[in-house]
C-alpha cells in the first residue's frame, strides 16, 4: 500500500492530463468489460433458474456480486488513475477509490473462505450440515462478512481521509495515494488477520476436504446424534444415501439427474456433493493463482521492508485484476446445470 499522498495546485496543463495506454489501464479495461459481462450473465442465470439458488448457490452468488461490483465501480476508477498521469478527479473520488480497494480486495478473499468453510463443515459433520445449514444461514454469513469488513475499515478510512490529509484544502490530487502511517500497527495487523490468514486457511483446508471426501469412514460421519425415532426420520430424509458405485443425486445440485459419472481419487469415489467438491477445487485454484501472489507481495513489503522489483508488482496486480474474469468461468465449470446452459447457448455438443 502506498504511504504518501502527493498533491498539487489546480494549475495543470493539457499535456499533464493526457493519458496513455500502458499495461495497467489495458488490464483494467479488459477486466472491466469482460468481467462485468461474464458476472452479469452468470448472475442472470441464477436469477432465472430457481434450482441454482440453493443454500450452496448463495456463496457463489456472493462471489459473483463482489466481482461485478469490482468490475463496474472499482475498475473504472483504477482505469482513470492508471490512464492519466495526473489525478484530476478530486480528493473525494480518490478517497472513494482507496476505500473500495481496501474493502473489495479483502471481501473477495472472505467470499472464497466462506465456500471453504462450508465444504469443511459439509464433509466433517455431514449430519449437522444437512440438518442445520440452509439458505437463510448462508445469506446471514455473506451479509455479515460485508457488514463486518466495512465496519473494520471505518478506522482506516477516517485516519487516511480526515486526519492525514486534513490540511489539503481545495487542491487537486496529483497522484491518488494515501498516507497509511497514521493508522500505525493496524496496517500490518489487518494484512495478517484479514488477508493472509484467510488465504492460508483456504489453501490448507483443501487437503482436509479431499481426505474427508474420499478416504474417511462414511458411517461414522453420518450417525445420528441420538437414537430417537425423530432423529432417524431426519437422517433418512436429509442425508443422501451414499453408494460407492451406484448412481447418486448431488445434494448441492438437486436438479442434476442421477448418473454414474463420479469424481474419483486414487480409485475411490467421492462421498458427498460432486458440485461442492469440484467448485471448491476450482475456487481454491483461483485463490492460489490470482489472489495469493498479491497477498504475499504486500506481506513481504510490510513485514520485511524490502524493495521488490517493479516487474513482480506488475505481475501480482495483473493476476489480481483477472480474478473477476476467472471466478464466473470457474462457477460455470463447477456446476453441471450451468455447463449445460452455457453449452446450449453456445450450441456446443
Amino acid at each position: 500500500m502506498p504511504d504518501t499522498l502527493n498533491v498539487s495546485t489546480p494549475n495543470t496543463t493539457c499535456d499533464e492530463v493526457s493519458g496513455s495506454w500502458t499495461l495497467f489501464p489495458i488490464v483494467s479495461l479488459f477486466s472491466l468489460v469482460i468481467g462485468a459481462t461474464l458476472n452479469l450473465a452468470v448472475l442472470s442465470a441464477f436469477a432465472r433458474y430457481s434450482s441454482l439458488r440453493n443454500s450452496f448457490g448463495v456463496y457463489l452468488i456472493n462471489i459473483l456480486i463482489i466481482d461485478l461490483t469490482i468490475s463496474v465501480i472499482y475498475s473504472p476508477l483504477t482505469l482513470l488513475e492508471q490512464y492519466f498521469p495526473t489525478w484530476t478527479f478530486g480528493y473525494p473520488a480518490c478517497v472513494f477509490r482507496w476505500y473500495l480497494a481496501w474493502v473489495f480486495e479483502n471481501i473477495i478473499i472472505i467470499a472464497h473462505l466462506l465456500i471453504v468453510l462450508n465444504r469443511v463443515w459439509a464433509v466433517t459433520f455431514p449430519f449437522s450440515y444437512r440438518t442445520r445449514h440452509n439458505t437463510k444461514l448462508a445469506l446471514l454469513l455473506c451479509a455479515s462478512s460485508w457488514a463486518i469488513l466495512n465496519i473494520l475499515y471505518i478506522p482506516t478510512a477516517i485516519a487516511t481521509t480526515v486526519i492525514v490529509p486534513a490540511a489539503v484544502g481545495n487542491v487537486t490530487v496529483q497522484q491518488c495515494t494515501l498516507d497509511t502511517t497514521a493508522i500505525g500497527a493496524w496496517s500490518p495487523v489487518s494484512q495478517l488477520l484479514l488477508h493472509d490468514i484467510p488465504v492460508l486457511i483456504v489453501i490448507l483446508s483443501y487437503p482436509l476436504v479431499c481426505y474427508r471426501s474420499f478416504f474417511a469412514d462414511r458411517k461414522a460421519r453420518v450417525a445420528p446424534e441420538a437414537g430417537t425415532y425423530r432423529s432417524i426420520r431426519i437422517q433418512r430424509r436429509e442425508v443422501t444415501p451414499i453408494s460407492r458405485e451406484g448412481p447418486t443425486v448431488d445434494p448441492e445440485n438437486p436438479s442434476a439427474k442421477a448418473n454414474d459419472k463420479r469424481v474419483r481419487l486414487c480409485g475411490r469415489v467421492i462421498q458427498g456433493s460432486r458440485t461442492g467438491f469440484v467448485t471448491l477445487t476450482l475456487m481454491t485454484l483461483s485463490v492460489v493463482v490470482c489472489l495469493t501472489p498479491n497477498e504475499v507481495y504486500w506481506t513481504v513489503v510490510m513485514m520485511a521492508d524490502v524493495v521488490v522489483p517493479e516487474r513482480i508488482f506488475e505481475t501480482v496486480v495483473v493476476l489480481q485484476r483477472i480474478t473477476t474474469i476467472f471466478d464466473p468461468l470457474l462457477v460455470i465449470l463447477g456446476n453441471s446445470e450451468l455447463r449445460k446452459l452455457t453449452a446450449g447457448l453456445l450450441r456446443l455438443p
